[in-house]
């Protein structure tokens, strides 16, 4: 409300004024009625009756312009806010609808790359399909990211909250980002989390996906059961986030006061994913260690007591690399126990 109090600041000043003209009205008013009854004959008033008089009058025309005025700036409140409110949901709206309608044109152009990349074209065409795909992979999830914005601003975001695998969300990351180039290494204990499996697969993209534009190879995703949570590390090789930024790292819109090294982004990554993280119960934090940059994800386990003895699963970033057309796959997996 601080900006409806800022911007009322002109009506009070254009009521001070009003109420002084009119008081001023008022008395010259008394003074000409005086004047008219002394040139008929009647006596003057002493001094005492011209001050009532006067008093009168400026009472009731003070009490009349501090009603009006009063009036008038509640008026520029409620239809200032009726504004931004109406302002707002236009705004929420039009961002939903264009980004839900990106999507359309999105899904053909990596289906048809996807196309051309598995064609039996040359070299030149192939890198050219897999810069497509790469690059509309970003788009859309840049995409999600207004999607998701918009809907959390509009209070239409909804969670539902069971049972996940922590490795099929970790799959399901790994193979999108595979698509914008990026090989990520795993090192994570398999147990089911307590979250929403959409949800939380968008935080660890965003997680990822920020690792893989501002950071260095290698991007590693660990995790494991601590103090009856389960923690994950995102980590990368890259030079951090200065100290003065980061208290506006997970802030809307904060990749411009970042400088160069958050180019390339429209600044709502890290601002949903800690929104996300809030709704669903986790909490997300940064920290520097060991030259290693790392965005640190606490989630809920679904089971405490079924993480005695998790599953360990290790895999190198080369072992689960998206391959480019005509290439073998490499599929190894080290599980230990």
């Amino acid at each position: 409300m601080a900006h409806s109090e800022t911007a009322s600041q002109p009506t009070l000043a254009i009521g001070r004024v009003r109420r002084w003209i009119v008081v001023l009205t008022a008395v010259v008013m008394a003074l000409i009625a005086e004047m008219v009854a002394t040139r008929f004959g009647r006596r003057p008033v002493d001094a005492l009756r011209l001050l009532t008089v006067f008093l009168l009058a400026a009472g009731a025309a003070w009490a009349h312009a501090t009603t009006m005025s009063q009036l008038l700036d509640r008026t520029a409140v409620e239809l200032r806010g009726f504004f931004e409110a109406n302002l707002a949901r236009s705004k929420d709206t039009f961002i939903s609808n264009v980004s839900h309608g990106l999507r359309t044109p999105l899904t053909g152009v990596v289906g048809f790359a996807h196309l051309l990349g598995d064609s039996p074209v040359g070299t030149q065409q192939r890198e050219a399909a897999n810069m497509i795909v790469s690059e509309s992979a970003e788009l859309s999830r840049m995409v999600d990211d207004l999607v998701v914005a918009a809907q959390l601003d509009a209070g239409a975001i909804t969670v539902d909250l069971k049972p996940t695998s922590m490795l099929s969300q970790v799959d399901k990351v790994c193979e999108f980002m595979s698509l914008m180039g990026a090989e990520i290494g795993i090192d994570l204990q398999e147990v089911d989390l307590l979250v929403d499996p959409e949800r939380f697969t968008h935080i660890l993209r965003n997680l990822v996906a920020n690792a893989h534009r501002h950071g260095k190879p290698t991007i590693t995703v660990r995790g494991a059961v601590a103090h009856g949570r389960y923690v994950i590390h995102v980590v990368d090789q890259g030079p951090g986030v200065s100290a003065k930024d980061q208290k506006d790292m997970f802030g809307r819109f904060s990749s411009s006061t970042f400088g160069s090294q958050f180019t390339g982004s429209i600044g709502l990554g890290l601002a949903v994913v800690a929104e996300l993280s809030a709704r669903i119960g986790c909490q997300v934090s940064y920290r520097r260690i060991r030259g290693e940059t790392q965005f640190v994800l606490s989630v809920p386990l679904a089971d405490a007591g079924s993480a005695t003895a998790p599953q360990r699963i290790v895999r190198t970033p080369s072992s689960i690399r998206q391959p480019h057309a005509g290439e073998a796959v490499d599929h190894s997996v080290r599980s230990v126990s």
